[in-house]
């Protein structure tokens, strides 16, 4: 089942996403791979330092395999001494490269959110008026802010994970086979078991909670939004306690999926790393259970070290692997929703304040059609204006008077191009408003709202709306 899951779904939704990221961003993907191949070879410098200390010790000096074992003093105790600096200073690089590589993760990480949200805002702000009356507008700054904005916490940084922690489990299991033979391999097959059983049960209850999370997160905050613009009637009602309880109520119904959603992942690794250690010793009392010789059982401790080393050394990339396997699979839901914005397509062309001051714009001299015009909008096959026919002169001024629902706001719209015809045309001095002409005619558009909207900035700044402070 999970198969199919990560080929039919997760995998493909991530692969749209990888598609839509800029190509600076999917070459830091890449990137982040030689960093975790040198992390993974420092972790397999120290396996071979730990075996070669502990059986310089045990062995009584005896010469083991390690490629620089000439280069080492021939008395024991320095030799000794070599191998525990050698060991020191290959934890320090160890520990060094991992954080190098958690940081450029890091760094990317914020760079793809950063760009996923411009990309959402671009797309969103691209679209028709009419994508914007036909659903919550609300729902758009909150699928930003909520989908778009985790989906490099929920998938991006997972996927790196991923990436770094597979190159680094193949060197060690390399090293791990090594050392191990028959007693690794049986090992690792019985890990890999174990975790997948875990997460098996895990994942299912995952992808629940993070999908009830997105959806109670998205109603929250269209309450705060809705209770905010409508301050004045809730006020004038005295409805504050009905809003209050009602975001109260479905806040509380996240609570208990979040935190769970928190946890769930981390509970293999709490069950799998003391597991693994539990299974290298039982392996290496067995292998010594028909022996009695206290000479044969020391001979086995550098050999149980060494394995037990490898396996902490490999539990943290394997945790990484399989919590990102975790993440990415619970985390279909808000990749989905925030691909739902990312992967739309740009409708609407935009002008600039310099076509107008350069004369490309369309400013009717004679007059302004609307041609046979007929409109429904998307959510209602019925047409609200059919088969209107206006000519309005230049230099007129024309009302447009009847009952609420007649058209009126309809026909106003098709005036400014914002809706764009089901059937009929505008046309301006006789040049059809279509396409690239839509931006290039509503540079001379004014419209006067029955309501209207202050940013949150100066006087002088609303006024000279959409321009910057050194341009006015």
């Amino acid at each position: 089942g999970y198969g199919m899951i990560i080929k039919s779904k997760t995998l493909r939704s991530i692969l749209n996403l990888i598609k839509v990221l800029p190509a600076k961003q999917r070459k830091g993907l890449i990137t982040l791979i030689p960093i975790s191949v040198a992390s993974g070879i420092a972790d397999l410098l120290v396996i071979g330092i730990v075996s070669e200390m502990f059986t310089a010790i045990i062995n009584d000096g005896e010469r083991t395999p390690l490629p620089f074992y000439s280069i080492l003093p021939e008395q024991e105790q320095w030799r000794i001494i070599a191998l525990i600096t050698i060991y020191i200073v290959l934890n320090w690089f160890s520990s060094l490269s991992k954080i190098l590589t958690r940081a450029c993760q890091l760094r990317l990480k914020t760079n793809i959110w950063r760009d996923l949200c411009e990309i959402a805002q671009r797309k969103i702000m691209s679209q028709n008026y009419e994508y914007f009356i036909s659903s919550k507008q609300e729902n758009h700054a909150a699928s930003i802010l909520i989908n778009v904005g985790s989906v490099s916490d929920v998938i991006v940084f997972p996927l790196m994970r991923l990436i770094s922690g597979i190159f680094v489990i193949i060197l060690i299991t390399v090293a791990m086979l090594f050392v191990g033979k028959e007693i690794a391999f049986y090992l690792i097959i019985i890990l890999i078991v174990a975790y997948f059983s875990i997460t098996s049960i895990i994942t299912p209850f995952l992808r629940l909670a993070n999908s009830k999370r997105i959806d109670l997160q998205m109603k929250t905050n269209n309450i705060l939004t809705e209770s905010i613009r409508n301050i004045l009637d809730i006020q004038l009602t005295g409805s504050d306690e009905y809003y209050q309880n009602k975001y109260s109520s479905e806040g509380r119904k996240s609570t208990s999926y979040i935190w769970k959603a928190e946890l769930l992942p981390d509970i293999p690794r709490s069950f799998i790393e003391p597991f693994g250690i539990t299974l290298i010793f039982a392996f290496g009392m067995l292998s010594v259970n028909t022996r009695v010789d206290s000479r044969d059982f020391l001979e086995l401790v550098p050999f149980l070290a060494t394995v037990a080393v490898t396996s902490l050394k490999l539990t943290p990339p394997l945790q990484d692997v399989f919590r990102s396997l975790i993440d990415l699979r619970g985390g279909l839901p808000t990749l989905e929703e925030a691909l739902k914005i990312i992967s739309l397509k740009e409708k609407r062309s935009t002008f600039t304040m310099s076509n107008i001051y350069n004369g490309k714009s369309i400013k009717p001299s004679k007059n302004i059609i609307l041609d046979h015009v007929s409109y429904n909008y998307p959510s209602n096959p019925k047409p609200v204006i059919k088969d209107v026919y206006m000519n309005i002169s230049v230099g007129s001024r024309v009302a447009f008077v009847g009952r609420t629902g007649s058209g009126k706001s309809t026909t106003a719209n098709l005036l400014l191009s914002l809706l764009t015809p089901t059937q009929g045309s505008l046309i301006v001095d006789g040049i059809q408003i279509t396409g690239k002409e839509i931006p290039l005619w509503q540079a001379n558009c004014s419209y006067v709202p029955q309501s209207i909207n202050l940013i949150s900035s100066s006087i002088i700044e609303n006024i000279a709306f959409g321009q910057s402070k050194d341009q006015i």
